[in-house]
Parts: C-alpha cells; sequence; structure tokens
C-alpha cells in the first residue's frame, strides 16, 4: 500500500520525476557528452579527472533544466491532470519545494564541475567572470558571456533557495514571495546560457501562465463581505457570502487566497476556511457562507488588523477578492472512523474548527433521519 502521505497517483508522479531525471542523465551522460570511439590502437589511456568532471556536469546541465520546467506543474492552480490522479494543489506545492531543491542541487554541482576543469586548467578568471570587452559576435566571447548567464541564473536560485526556507517563509513572507519573482529573471539567464532549454521550459510555463489567468478570472470580482470583526488585537474573522451554485461548493478543510488591494494590490494569501459547508443548527448561514480566521503573524496579516480598524471606524465595507477553492476535503479523513481525536494549537486549530462544525451537523443529520 501507499504510505499515508502519498497517494497513489502522487507516487505515480513521484516515479516520473525520478525515471525522468534517471533517463536525462543517463543521456546526457552517455549518449551526448559521452567519450567519443577511439581511432587509435593500443592500450587505452585514461581520462583525466577534468573530463569526467566536464561529462557529469554536462549531464547535470540537462536534469537542472528539466527539474525547472517541472517546477511549474505542480504549483499550477485550477489543474485537471492533478485531479486526475488525486493531488491536491498543496500536496503539489510539495513536489514544487522537492523540484526546486532539485534543481538547485544539480545547479551548484553543473557549476561546480565547471568551475573544477577550469581552476585545473588556470583558466577559472577568463571563462567564469564577465568580459566587458569582449564581444557576442566572436567564439571567445559568446562562450565567456554564456558561463556568466548560468552562473547569474545559478545565482537567482541561490536566492529564491534562501528565502524560501520554512524559518524565512514564515516569519518574511513579503521578502520570499518577491524574491520568488526572480524565478522569471532565472528563466531568461537560462535561455541566454542555453536557447534549447526553451524546449523544456516552455511547455509547463504556458500551462503556469493559464492557470494564472484563470485564477485572475475567479477572483477577479470582489466579493461580498458579510462579517469583518476583530476578536482579539491580533485575530480577525472575515466572513464571505459563497457564490451560488457548484461555483459556491467546498469541502471541508479547503482554503482560498485572499487579495486586499488597499494593502497590497498584487499579494495573494491562502488561509484554510474554518467553517463548514453543511448548515448546523445553531450555524444555519453555514450554507451560503465562509468563515476564516486571520491571526497578525506578519507584514500583511498585520495590516490587515489594521485596515479592520480603519473599516470599522469608518463604518465601511473593506474590498475584498477571493480566489477559491483549493485543497483536498478532509471529510474522506475522518469520517471512515468512528473516533477521531483532533489537535491543533493556536491558529492551527482553523482547519479543525471546520471539521468539528461539520462533524456537528452530519450528526445532527442522521438524528434527525
Amino acid at each position: 500500500p501507499a504510505p499515508n502521505w502519498l497517494s497513489y497517483g502522487e507516487l505515480l508522479f513521484l516515479a516520473v520525476l525520478v525515471g525522468g531525471n534517471a533517463l536525462v542523465f543517463w543521456f546526457g551522460y552517455t549518449k551526448r557528452h559521452g567519450h567519443k570511439p577511439r581511432l587509435t590502437e593500443g592500450p587505452p589511456h585514461p581520462s583525466p579527472p577534468s573530463s569526467y568532471a566536464k561529462t557529469i556536469g554536462n549531464a547535470l546541465g540537462f536534469n537542472c533544466v528539466l527539474n525547472m520546467g517541472l517546477l511549474f506543474v505542480p504549483a499550477t492552480r485550477n489543474n485537471s491532470w492533478m485531479e486526475a490522479i488525486n493531488m491536491s494543489y498543496a500536496n503539489g506545492i510539495k513536489f514544487h519545494r522537492w523540484l526546486g531543491v532539485a534543481a538547485v542541487l544539480t545547479g551548484v554541482v553543473h557549476c561546480g564541475c565547471y568551475y573544477y576543469c577550469w581552476l585545473l586548467a588556470g583558466r577559472w578568471q577568463q571563462m567564469a567572470l564577465p568580459c566587458w570587452d569582449c564581444s557576442l559576435r566572436d567564439r571567445k566571447g559568446r562562450k565567456v558571456w554564456i558561463n556568466v548567464f548560468g552562473e547569474a541564473a545559478l545565482l537567482c536560485f541561490l536566492l529564491i533557495g534562501v528565502t524560501s526556507v520554512p524559518w524565512a517563509r514564515r516569519r518574511m513572507y513579503n521578502l520570499f514571495y518577491n524574491v520568488h519573482q526572480l524565478l522569471f529573471v532565472a528563466v531568461i539567464f537560462t535561455l541566454l546560457h542555453w536557447v534549447r532549454a526553451l524546449w523544456f521550459l516552455l511547455p509547463a510555463f504556458v500551462a503556469y501562465l493559464i492557470s494564472r489567468v484563470l485564477s485572475h478570472c475567479n477572483g477577479s470580482t470582489a466579493a461580498q463581505v458579510v462579517q469583518f470583526s476583530a476578536l482579539s488585537p491580533a485575530l480577525c474573522k472575515l466572513v464571505i457570502a459563497r457564490a451560488p451554485g457548484e461555483r459556491g461548493q467546498l469541502h471541508v478543510g479547503q482554503f482560498v487566497y485572499v487579495n486586499v488591494p488597499a494593502i497590497a494590490r498584487f499579494e495573494w494569501h491562502a488561509f484554510t476556511i474554518a467553517s463548514s459547508p453543511r448548515p448546523s443548527l445553531y450555524n444555519q448561514s453555514s450554507s451560503n457562507r465562509m468563515t476564516l480566521l486571520i491571526k497578525a503573524l506578519g507584514d500583511w496579516t498585520g495590516k490587515l488588523m489594521l485596515y479592520q480598524q480603519e473599516c470599522e471606524l469608518n463604518a465601511t465595507k473593506p474590498e475584498v477578492y477571493v480566489d477559491g477553492y483549493y485543497g483536498a476535503s478532509l471529510s474522506q479523513v475522518y469520517s471512515a472512523y468512528t473516533t477521531v481525536a483532533l489537535v491543533g494549537g493556536g491558529v492551527g486549530v482553523t482547519p479543525l474548527l471546520g471539521v468539528l462544525e461539520d462533524i456537528c451537523a452530519a450528526a445532527e443529520t442522521r438524528h434527525i433521519q
């Protein structure tokens, strides 16, 4: 059986990633940059270490570009193939992180292998540093600048990787988000480094752009805010009316992306829905509303608390945009058991509140029937 932290569809996707990387490395090492047939007789001469380093570096360059292209795939919203293999958007982000680590590591080793060869040959400065008086029209100048473009792409990836570690992402989300935009700069430098990388990157990049357009369409209309109140100095409650029909159908444990133009026009932040889609005796309005509980933990959420005070003081409704719903349903997890223990702390209890409300609503329905 599949481990409980991976579905069978996710195992299939993981197998494709591992198998694809192995196949690409094999092609790069043995086919495209392998050793040429010997044309002379006699015992073979051992290849110098730099020859193996260059061959491995070339092969890992293919792996780096492959992982860069696949980076966009699991990070796309409104993805039909991810739904087909039972991979939620939240779990897709997990693969996005893994692919990011793989792209950075293969890029570092790819660069390191070439640095090793240049150091052995005593040509590191000529090959690795910018040549300002070289022309891109001649072969020598073009070769140097191709190396520099690759180094610039790797530098962008290293900056993205450093700011993506959990500690930095949670405490400095704005920095994490803004530095992540360097991914597009890294793609441009990668294409300048090796133009054929376009065929690795273009399909997934187009799919990502399509998903962004769909998300923009989903969240292009301001949501109807029913309630925007402060439960404490660092916690606010945001109740939003759900769209009628199928567009408003959600599942327990899902999350939405929220945008407040008054705080940041281009920033979208994910928040778990803290309510059940089913109405209960004490909350009849759950069938057409959803509740978000937001704690001030960073710059954006801190400004949201100030914005709530401003709206309350001026007696105005906030302008809020919502994109969703995303994530898998938690009802399939707890409905299979007669006894469930829910453990959470702080604002982390948000999804558990939705689960509790859904359990109560289901129990009331069974009791009435």
